[in-house]
């Protein structure tokens, strides 16, 4: 007899980029990462071994709502991959303002 939840999933449309967030923020490198962990295509026009590369670099990531996580130790939350130089700036500074020693 089959779950509840495991019946809910298969029945579920696929949704490709899970809400399109990663195709639109991401580019280049991130975006074909992205791609391969929501619908595990292959990316075009690359050699076995690039291929193989890939693979094993997009391993080291996950998707979470249409944003592109990088995955840390096992205790550790994984890391939103940031490539927009702006956000990027502020995130550094966020945490430099929450590190610096007051007083």
């Amino acid at each position: 007899m089959e779950q509840g939840s495991d019946r809910k999933r298969r029945e579920r449309p696929y949704e490709p980029f899970v809400g399109l967030r990663l195709a639109e923020e991401y580019k280049g490198r991130w975006k074909e990462i992205g791609q391969f962990l929501g619908n595990l295509k292959r990316p075009e026009g690359k050699t076995p071994k690039e291929t193989q590369q890939f693979q094993r670099e997009a391993t080291k990531y996950l998707v979470s709502d249409g944003i592109l996580h990088r995955r840390r130790r096992t205790n550790e939350l994984p890391a939103k991959v940031l490539v927009n130089t702006e956000k990027r700036r502020k995130a550094i500074e966020a945490a430099y303002e929450l590190s610096r020693h007051c007083g």
